[in-house]
């Protein structure tokens, strides 16, 4: 039997993680925290280790100590699936759904 593995590629506009560097811009804290980032351009297209450029969704004053702006511009940035070094980007973390129980007979029937 053939087995093909699949591998996500990076592209214009898609949500990766960008791992927090350490920058005078930001708090030492905010140093190895995973923020949300936009693809912005693709080094290497159909690569799926390509360096990106990105928008970068920063936390306020959680990760800066005077607030200049929510967003963070991110250059050449490269891949790291395994580790998830400072200053590098990875897919997002699979997190499963949660299934819950109706707590209450109206929520069963759906009312």
């Amino acid at each position: 039997m053939d087995q093909h593995l699949s591998i996500p590629v990076p592209s214009v506009s898609r949500q990766v993680h960008y791992v927090l560097p350490l920058n005078p811009d930001l708090r030492p804290s905010a140093v190895g925290q995973h923020r949300p980032a936009t693809v912005i351009h693709v080094w290497s297209e159909n690569d799926p280790d390509s360096a990106l450029q990105l928008g970068v969704l920063l936390d306020g004053r959680n990760d800066q100590e005077t607030y200049e702006g929510h967003l963070l511009w991110a250059t050449s940035v490269r891949h790291d699936e395994e580790n998830k070094a400072p200053g590098t980007w990875h897919w997002p973390e699979y997190v499963p759904n949660v299934v819950r129980e109706p707590s209450t007979a109206k929520e069963a029937s759906g009312e």
